[in-house]
């Protein structure tokens, strides 16, 4: 291998997807200028190339993620990882654990799935009490649509046996009619309305983490769900003035709809192309909507987070702006309740493509 600089790179004998014959990319300045045999690109003047041999590995074009959180994924690797935890037992020990080792006046975490507990049952606000009491916990469950809470955190949040189900979401109680603790969907936001926001060093800082991780991994562009005005806010902060490692496609949540005027363009690599609307929740946190009631959960089918009105004047306002629509729908109901809208707005724009995910 022979050094060079300012992105000038020469990768041979390699195996490039879809060039069977080919074996050798010239990279100049960070852009990909040829792609031919070794024989051929070994005649252009090299000394300024590092040369890197590839001793006949894969050469791959950069991937996609068609769907993910970032900004949600960057905080969550300085929070407590609960994925792999098999039991409400282990669970509450790793959470006294950070608890130990963090000073951060609320404790954070995410990745718990109930399915995976030996005590077959979701974990509450007294599981949490044991170990926690003195301070403000929230556990996100690992889908992302029921996140489980202690007693301090209903304190601060002003969550009593006497507050209603906010539209679109419910808030778990027991036989008493006491919060339990377990909050689904949009009663997520009573809670993490009170989380203090971390300062723009520390945001920036979990942000590039979770970029350079995807880097690594080896996609080049993100499709970023449900962006919050923080977040928007972040990324303009950042890409209006430096050019993004990684293209970001940007789908913003629905309450920004309104201030957004045409104005894609965030800065270097990041755009925002659409907005992400959710009609219903999650299997695991059973409110995913189905037709027939869950065979574990008699009493429930789920729920629709959204009226059908609601759903055919957001995709409407969203077209007129030029932003593709990202319908989350994961049950059968939830699923013909999109096509059923979406049959009715035909009629009115033909040629938009609109994206059901998380079928």
């Amino acid at each position: 291998m022979s050094k060079g600089s300012n992105g000038n790179i020469l990768l041979t004998n390699a195996n490039i997807y879809g060039y069977e014959d080919a074996d050798t990319i010239l990279i100049e300045k960070g852009v990909i200028r040829k792609i031919g045999k070794d024989t051929e690109i070994s005649k252009i003047p090299l000394s300024s190339y590092m040369i890197l041999d590839l001793e006949g590995r894969m050469v791959l074009p950069g991937l996609a993620d068609a769907h993910m959180h970032l900004f949600g994924y960057s905080l969550s690797l300085t929070r407590l990882d609960l994925r792999r935890v098999m039991s409400i037992e282990e669970l509450k020990k790793k959470l006294y654990s950070f608890y130990l080792k963090s000073r951060s006046t609320w404790i954070i975490g995410r990745g718990w799935d109930q399915e995976n507990f030996k005590e077959k049952r979701y974990p509450t606000r007294w599981d949490l009490d044991e170990v926690v009491p003195d301070r403000p916990v929230v556990l996100t469950r690992v889908c992302g649509h029921i996140a489980v809470v202690n007693t301090k955190a209903l304190k601060l949040s002003n969550i009593t046996r006497d507050t209603p189900n906010p539209p679109g979401g419910i808030i778990g109680r027991n036989n008493e009619g006491e919060p339990n603790g377990l909050l689904y969907e949009s009663a997520l936001d009573l809670v993490y309305s009170k989380i203090p926001s971390l300062s723009i060093w520390e945001k920036k800082r979990a942000l590039f983490s979770a970029i350079n991780e995807a880097l690594s991994y080896g996609l080049t562009e993100l499709h970023v769900m449900s962006v919050s005005r923080e977040e928007l806010n972040l990324y303009k902060s950042i890409f209006s003035r430096n050019s993004s490692p990684i293209k970001l496609k940007l789908y913003i949540e629905p309450v920004l709809l309104d201030s957004y005027q045409n104005d894609a363009k965030v800065g270097g690599n990041a755009e925002i192309k659409g907005i992400k609307i959710f009609v219903d929740g999650s299997f695991g946190a059973r409110t995913a909507a189905l037709r027939e009631p869950y065979d574990d959960d008699l009493s429930t089918s789920g729920i629709l987070t959204i009226t059908r009105e609601q759903l055919a004047n957001l995709v409407r306002k969203a077209e007129r702006k030029g932003l593709q629509v990202a319908l989350h729908a994961i049950g059968d109901r939830g699923l013909e309740f999109i096509l059923d809208t979406l049959e009715e707005l035909y009629h009115e724009n033909k040629e938009r493509i609109r994206r059901i995910v998380r079928i």
